[in-house]
C-alpha cells in the first residue's frame, strides 16, 4: 500500500500543478531533464554511510510571473546505493558489524522560488526551495528503514529558447538534507549530507506567447 501511495505522488502534483498554474495563463512550461547526482558521504556516532553517484531524471511544470516571482514543482528520482560500515576505535558494540550495502531508491518531491531576466533568446535564473527527499530501501534481508528528509534546495541555470515554444535548460542544484537512517543495525550519523545535481534537458511552453519586443 505505501508504495502504491509514493507511486501516485508524482500524478498527483503533476495535475495539481498543471491545473493550477494553467488558470493563472502566464508563461507556464513544463520540462525533462537528465541529472548526474554526486553525493557526499557523513560519519557519526561510529557510522560511515557512504551514498553511491547515479544518474536520475526529474519532471516539473514552472511559472514565470515577472522577474522576481516565478515558482515550480518538481518530481525527481534516481537510484542511490548506500553503504554503512562500522567507524574503527568508535563503533562501540557494534563494531563486528560488516559493511552492508542496500540498494535504495531515491525520490524527491520539491517546491522552488525563482528570480530570472530574459535577455533575448536566454533567460538565466537563480532558485531556492524546500522539498521532501524520499530514500527507499529495497527488499533486505536486513530491517530497513523508508526515510523522508526536508531538503533545503538551492541552484542557478538558464533556458535557452531554440523555438517560441520549446528550448534547452541547463542548470545546476545543490541539496541538503540529513542523511537517512535506513538501517537499524547502524546508529544514524546524525550529520547533514549534500548532493549536487548538474542537469540537462528541455522545456515546452504552455498557453500564450509572449509579445515579440
Amino acid at each position: 500500500m505505501r508504495r502504491k501511495a509514493m507511486r501516485a505522488i508524482p500524478s498527483l502534483i503533476a495535475v495539481a500543478a498543471l491545473g493550477g498554474f494553467a488558470a493563472l495563463g502566464q508563461q507556464t512550461d513544463v520540462s525533462a531533464s537528465f541529472y548526474r547526482s554526486m553525493n557526499s558521504s557523513t560519519s557519526g556516532d561510529g557510522t560511515q554511510q557512504t551514498p553511491t553517484d547515479s544518474y536520475g531524471g526529474v519532471v516539473g511544470v514552472r511559472q514565470i510571473r515577472n522577474p522576481l516571482v516565478g515558482y515550480e514543482m518538481n518530481f525527481s528520482y534516481n537510484p542511490e546505493d548506500q553503504t554503512f560500515a562500522p567507524v574503527a576505535g568508535a563503533c562501540g558494540f557494534f563494531c563486528r558489524n560488516t559493511p552492508t550495502a542496500l540498494t535504495v531508491r531515491a525520490m524527491e518531491v520539491a517546491g522552488d522560488w525563482i528570480a530570472s531576466a530574459r535577455l533575448g533568446a536566454l533567460r538565466p535564473f537563480v532558485l531556492g526551495g524546500l522539498g521532501a527527499f524520499i530514500s527507499s530501501p529495497s527488499t533486505s534481508v536486513l530491517d530497513t528503514n523508508t526515510v523522508a528528509r526536508v531538503a533545503y534546495i538551492g541552484g542557478a541555470g538558464a533556458d535557452i529558447r531554440l523555438q517560441p515554444r520549446f528550448g534547452l535548460r541547463l542548470q545546476y542544484r545543490e541539496n541538503f538534507y540529513k542523511a537517512p537512517n535506513l538501517l537499524p543495525v547502524y546508529p544514524p550519523t546524525g550529520k547533514y549530507t549534500q548532493t549536487g545535481e548538474p542537469m540537462a534537458g528541455f522545456y515546452i511552453r504552455l498557453g500564450a506567447l509572449p509579445k515579440a519586443h
